[in-house]
Formats: C-alpha cells, structure tokens, sequence
C-alpha cells in the first residue's frame, strides 16, 4: 500500500523539478529571493537557543511528551 505522506513528497519534488528545470541553484536563488520577502518565517540556531532556555513549548510537529 503506498504511502500518502511520501507520494506528496515525490509530486512535490518532481513539480520543483519541472519548475526550475532541474537546476539547483536556481531553486536555492528561488528560495534565497523568499527569504527576502518573508524574512518573520525564518528561525534561527539562536531563536530556537533563546525557546530551549525560557522553557517555551514548542518545538517539532508531531512530537509529544
């Protein structure tokens, strides 16, 4: 039985594939290009450092305690 999650995954792949032609550097430009028009999606080591140490919850999807 296939797996729903990694078919997406594979659509997805192939759609950036066709995209950008196959060229990763231009997907990485591409990608480069949003980080500059929503610079409040990134996290870096150090926000993620600043969370750990006040304790707030968060952290990766799916994981429970």
């Amino acid at each position: 039985m296939p797996d729903p999650i990694i078919e997406e995954i594979y659509r997805i792949k192939d759609e950036l594939a066709e995209e950008f032609g196959g060229d990763v550097k231009k997907l990485f430009a591409h990608l480069r290009e949003l980080e500059k028009q929503h610079p409040e999606r990134l996290v870096s080591p150090a926000d993620l450092k600043r969370r750990q140490a006040s304790g707030a919850k968060g952290g990766r999807r799916g994981k429970r305690s």
